[in-house]
């Protein structure tokens, strides 16, 4: 997760952005792999995570008044880019062998692709941490001081 701010002179805040970056496992069948014990309950707690990102999106798509976010922590960490405010981008590999997983894989990825974006100046939200805030702008302010004397 990257987050940039932007300071004007005086250093007061104007605006945030932040790219998320994730890398989704892919749908773990337990009887192709034959998984047993804390492989087998891994694959499961990866699969349900993945269903319920596809719920999430399928509830974005459809406009749902409820999006089931705080059903996966994925879901959560990526809230901002699945409700519409920002561009997402989706690299998927596919496996000619397993047509399963391909299958779940281009759901997932036709699902995404269907998310329509509502552009909106996203305002640094005044609740956040005042030290965080000041440090990041002294940063800002110090990196343009050190361009200058280049």
């Amino acid at each position: 997760m990257i987050h940039i701010l932007t300071c004007n002179e005086e250093g007061k805040s104007k605006c945030l952005g932040k790219m998320n970056f994730a890398d989704l496992a892919g749908y773990e069948s337990a009887r192709r792999n034959s998984v047993y014990g804390t492989n087998f309950i891994e694959g499961t707690q990866i699969n349900k995570s993945l269903n319920a990102l596809l719920n999430v999106i399928h509830a974005v798509n459809a406009s749902e008044t409820r999006v089931p976010y705080r059903e996966s922590k994925l879901a959560r960490v990526l809230q901002d880019s699945l409700g519409g405010n920002n561009h997402i981008c989706l690299i998927v590999c596919l496996n000619l062998f397993f047509c399963p997983d391909t299958i779940h894989a281009i759901t997932l990825a036709s699902r995404l692709k269907h998310i329509k974006p509502v552009f909106a100046r996203a305002l640094y939200n005044k609740k956040t941490n005042q030290a965080t805030r000041s440090s990041v702008c002294k940063e800002n302010w110090c990196c343009a001081k050190r361009k200058e004397s280049f």
